[in-house]
């Protein structure tokens, strides 16, 4: 038997080389490739590899998988104690593996479902929610900056991620072009999301806010004050001396940057992170009495149980019949 390596047919993207791609052109192989959003690309491409290494190191083939195969191999994930939606994610990048490469996905069968029921029991499905970031953690984490361009940009980052609710691929994904000052504030066009992989676009209205300090419009005005060129990425890297770069921030420098700033505010590391600003300001938004409609037109949530798990802690106490029965 033929031992095909998926890290091999994931060089270009996912199962790049599969017989779906047959008599397409050049620029149709693109368009296929671009069929997914980068990052989902980047988790299959890496779910792949790491399934082909466990495959050699096992001795067996990654393609085709037998059912018991891909089985010994979740549980294996879930022994490590991986998260079910990682596991899930990559049970989808090795479906999708065989399905392009011809061979029946071995997630259909019966005993392999059989061993995720298992898994999902015992690790349980929820998720684990970072910390939200409320609009008094918000003006500590602007306070605890540095001086100088780094904390000029790192100000106007998480004044503008909080008050958009961007996600954080939204946030660093934002050109300079994409916004428009006005007497009311400035409106952001997110040209694409995770809601929005067609990138139909929306435009999002920030007022000036009330504090000059954390003032959304007022920081990122100095940002932009400090690039040479009002043209590319908004948010871009800063080295130590203060030089400032033209590559584009990435998602992750958001996340390490909130948890860097956390214990100087009063809050865990651990339990912040880039989406905390945006669970943040839903959460600060429902305390300060605004209509879910309103929020969730803002934060672009299109579920309103989706919409409601980011802010149920909000109102656990102030919306709690435990708190008028008399005890």
């Amino acid at each position: 038997m033929v031992v095909y390596r998926l890290s091999v047919l994931s060089q270009s993207g996912p199962c790049s080389s599969s017989i779906e791609h047959q008599g397409l052109s050049a620029d149709a192989r693109v368009f296929v490739q671009e069929s997914k959003a980068a990052n989902t690309t980047r988790a299959y491409t890496a779910d792949l590899k790491a399934f082909s290494h466990w495959c050699r190191q096992s001795g067996a083939s990654p393609l085709p998988a037998p059912p018991s195969l891909l089985a010994n191999y979740v549980a294996a994930l879930a022994t490590k104690g991986r998260k079910v939606s990682t596991i899930e994610r990559a049970v989808a990048a090795i479906s999708q593996a065989h399905i392009r490469a011809g061979y029946p996905s071995p997630r259909a069968d019966e005993t392999f479902r059989g061993v995720m029921k298992g898994i999902r029991r015992r690790l349980g499905v929820r998720p684990e929610k970072k910390t939200p970031v409320l609009a008094g953690d918000l003006r500590a984490l602007i306070a605890a900056t540095e001086n100088g361009v780094k904390g000029t940009r790192d100000r106007a980052l998480l004044a503008l991620g909080f008050a958009g609710a961007l996600r954080r691929s939204e946030l660093v994904g934002l050109n300079i072009k994409d916004l428009n000052f006005t007497m009311d504030g400035v409106i952001v066009t997110v040209r694409r999301s995770k809601t929005d992989p067609d990138g139909a676009g929306v435009d999002i209205g920030i007022p000036h806010g009330q504090h000059p300090d954390s003032c959304p419009v007022r920081l990122t005005r100095a940002w932009l004050s400090t690039l040479d060129s009002l043209d590319g990425p908004l948010f871009r890297s800063v080295s130590r001396h203060g030089t400032i770069g033209i590559r584009r921030m990435s998602g992750r420098t958001v996340a390490s940057l909130v948890k860097s700033l956390a214990p100087k505010a009063g809050l865990q590391p651990a339990a912040v992170g880039a989406h905390s600003l945006r669970s943040g300001f839903a959460t600060s938004a429902v305390r300060a009495g605004h209509p879910e409609h309103l929020i969730m037109r803002h934060t672009r949530h299109k579920s309103v149980m989706v919409f409601r798990g980011y802010v149920a802690t909000s109102t656990l106490f102030t919306e709690n019949p435990a708190a008028g029965v008399g005890l």
